[in-house]
């Protein structure tokens, strides 16, 4: 059989406010992804700064505006940035947006935050109205969000200022392949939590509630291969070798369990049974007598490279 190579590292070092800077969640909703990995985010593409003196509409000013009406190149999510408290005062964003049906008009009321910056958990492509309930305590401006693209496809780390176990962050970006993935993770007490899946881009996050202080979300040092899926027609063995460049640690692993059945996130990975293959350090070889449904590795760690080859045997023939 011809031999699969799958390669990960070198990484980028991790970023802890790469995909979103520090930001407070005031309630349940979507994030402003606008860290120093993104690109897209305008904080004042459809309003600039302005005072809101009381309940009505702002004024719809920004670049990305043409007599009072914003429009977007592509479909895209609208974000909301205070300078003062508006923890109080909700926002509803107006304008077209595409669902199956078509184009179709569309409305949602988010809650303002407290000198920090809240988005829409829906994309819009015009921006018609964004209407305030209340007076702002300070400045109001109305942008876009952006996107966030990793070096290479890589672990997402959520880190906390407060106690945000009650609460989940749910991830959606895309994988190796442009693949469309989502991730549900855990928020963590004065800590962090970080995805299990690998992601290569960020397009929208949310959480479940309001955070209990700040939030920053970016990258941290460990990625691990697309997965190596083998011929289950083919013959039982399998060669193994990693070639490790640089300082690396890393783990290969196998399920029997397949991603395309139920789905990359509900696999359950297994340690290689060879010492040599867990936390190594070093090229090495070796096997698999019966060959597993998928197989990876996983980079724990380093400013290395690994690549991992596979070759199966050849169907017997008697």
């Amino acid at each position: 059989m011809i031999p699969i190579s799958v390669t990960v590292g070198p990484l980028a070092t991790a970023d802890a406010d790469g995909v979103c800077a520090s930001q407070v969640v005031p309630a349940a909703g979507a994030l402003a992804i606008n860290g120093a990995l993104t690109a897209g985010f305008d904080a004042d593409a459809f309003a600039t700064a302005q005072a809101v003196a009381g309940a009505g509409d702002l004024t719809l000013d920004g670049t990305l505006t043409q007599s009072g009406v914003g429009y977007m190149a592509t479909p895209g999510y609208v974000t909301i940035t205070s300078a003062g408290d508006d923890s109080g005062i909700t926002f509803t964003v107006a304008g077209m947006r595409y669902d199956a049906g078509g184009p179709a008009y569309y409305t949602e009321t988010i809650t303002g935050s407290n000198t920090s910056i809240v988005a829409t958990s829906v994309k819009f492509h015009t921006v018609t109205a964004v209407t305030a309930s209340g007076a702002a305590a300070g400045n109001v401006s109305v942008g876009t969000n952006g996107v966030a693209t990793t070096d290479m496809a890589r672990r997402i780390r959520i880190t906390s200022a407060g106690n945000d176990a009650g609460i989940t962050f749910t991830l959606t970006g895309t994988d190796w392949n442009n693949n469309i993935v989502t991730e549900t993770i855990t928020g963590s007490n004065a800590s962090t939590a970080d995805s299990t899946l690998d992601f290569k881009t960020v397009a929208k996050i949310t959480a479940s509630g309001a955070s209990a202080d700040a939030v920053t979300i970016g990258t941290n040092g460990i990625a691990s291969s697309r997965p190596i899926r083998f011929d289950e027609f083919a013959g039982p063995e399998v060669a193994l070798q990693v070639t490790a460049t640089g300082t690396v640690s890393f783990t290969v692993q196998q399920s029997l369990d397949d991603p395309e059945d139920i789905g990359l996130g509900s696999v359950t990975w297994l340690a290689h049974a060879d010492s040599d293959f867990v936390n190594g350090t070093a090229s090495a070889q070796s096997n698999y007598a019966y060959a597993p449904l998928v197989s990876r590795i996983l980079l724990n760690s380093g400013t290395g490279t690994v690549v991992y080859t596979a070759i199966q045997s050849t169907v017997n023939t008697l």
